[in-house]
């Protein structure tokens, strides 16, 4: 093989190469949970009143009639059975005595249809939202979810003290879909408890001037 050919070879290559980065990458991109979150933050009772959009797209490979959500805010609600804390470590969690918190979702729409939701799973930790019709695979489904979120004064990664509100997981997140279920995940107080599919968010967060917002992302106004 002379040189000229092996140039040739190894210019086809590259093209094809780029081509298929150019067609797969963005592909891969659009093909993920999208998120949509707006808030108003309550400073003087610590709760969040929030409206949630999630366009999820269904890459299970079945036929879904519903889809859970993980709530991992009623964790932290009082009579919580799997707490994310030891009881020995009470209060270190709660150094000012127990304030509780917790998420109620107040409805579960796509578009106008209004959809049927119950809360449910080991611990009151799973919101399962029924589709008003079957969800096919590698197909999307936007859904609306308004709740509110009381946030408890506890010093972990939700809660508030010292001038400081943590809102880690205060969102109804879409459970993993794994081998034919959703992956219900309990808030357990030993390691990661729990994990979640990448999605992409767009978050709008209102509150007062005492507070300024730390976060990831990029900001797009202010």
């Amino acid at each position: 093989m002379n040189k000229k050919t092996v140039k040739i070879i190894l210019v086809v290559a590259a093209i094809v190469a780029a081509a298929i980065i150019v067609f797969s990458v963005p592909y891969l991109f659009d093909k993920r949970t999208k998120y949509g979150i707006e808030l108003y933050l309550d400073s003087q009772n610590m709760i969040l009143s929030a409206t949630q959009t999630v366009d999820y797209f269904n890459a299970t490979g079945d036929v879904l009639d519903e889809i859970k959500f993980n709530l991992y805010p009623n964790a932290f609600r009082e009579g919580a059975k799997i707490k994310p804390y030891y009881d020995n470590d009470f209060e270190n969690v709660y150094p000012d005595g127990a304030d509780y918190g917790g998420i109620i979702v107040s409805e579960a729409a796509s578009g106008k249809n209004k959809l049927q939701y119950s809360v449910n799973g080991k611990d009151m930790n799973i919101l399962t939202v029924e589709l008003d019709k079957p969800l096919k695979p590698r197909t999307s489904k936007k859904i609306s979810l308004i709740y509110t979120v009381k946030i408890p004064k506890t010093n972990l990664r939700f809660g508030y003290s010292d001038g400081l509100i943590n809102l880690t997981n205060f969102f109804p997140s879409v459970c993993v879909y794994k081998d034919g279920n959703f992956i219900e995940c309990p808030y357990y107080p030993t390691g990661d408890p729990f994990f979640s599919e990448a999605s992409d968010f767009d978050v709008k967060l209102v509150t007062d001037k005492s507070y300024a917002a730390a976060h990831s992302g990029n900001l797009k106004s202010e």
